[in-house]
């Protein structure tokens, strides 16, 4: 299992995430996130794609995040691709939200309400790390609240 290099700075979480503008090198806004994933294959628990757009999505990569912060997300640069289907990425919302797990002791069945992102800064760019699955009222009420109150006080 990979190891949290040290620099962790915040928790953000999913609901947080989602929606978030999204800031080219130049200073425009690009759009918002709409999905988060994970490539297991290169690293179990960083996020290695944020899926930005509506009707076409676009695909950004881990390595260009320049920084993350609840201003919004800001790119160092704006190469990215369309978003194509890909079954080896595990989308954060689609995947595992609303979806039921046995808790960690092996005693009962949970629902996922949320999912807690580590802000971690590496050497020339931040990235999001899984830190834990929300699974208590919390992060119920985060989702029903979406939208409606600002995300931070």
């Amino acid at each position: 299992m990979a190891t949290v290099p040290s620099g962790v700075d915040s928790i953000l979480y999913l609901t947080e995430l989602t929606g978030m503008g999204v800031i080219a090198p130049n200073g425009h806004r690009l759009g918002r996130v709409r999905e988060l994933g994970l490539m297991p294959s290169e690293h179990p628990t960083r996020v290695s794609h944020f899926l930005l757009g509506r009707r076409t999505r676009f695909m950004v990569r881990h390595d260009q995040v320049e920084s993350i912060s609840l201003a919004g997300i800001r790119l160092s640069d704006d190469l990215f691709v369309p978003y194509y289907p890909d079954e080896r990425l595990f989308l954060l919302e689609k995947d595992l939200l609303d979806q039921q797990i046995v808790d960690v002791n092996g005693r009962k069945v949970v629902r996922v309400n949320d999912l807690a992102l580590r802000i971690v800064h590496a050497p020339e760019r931040d990235e999001l790390w899984v830190h834990e699955v929300g699974v208590g009222l919390q992060g119920a009420f985060r989702r029903l609240t979406e939208g409606f109150l600002p995300n931070k006080v």
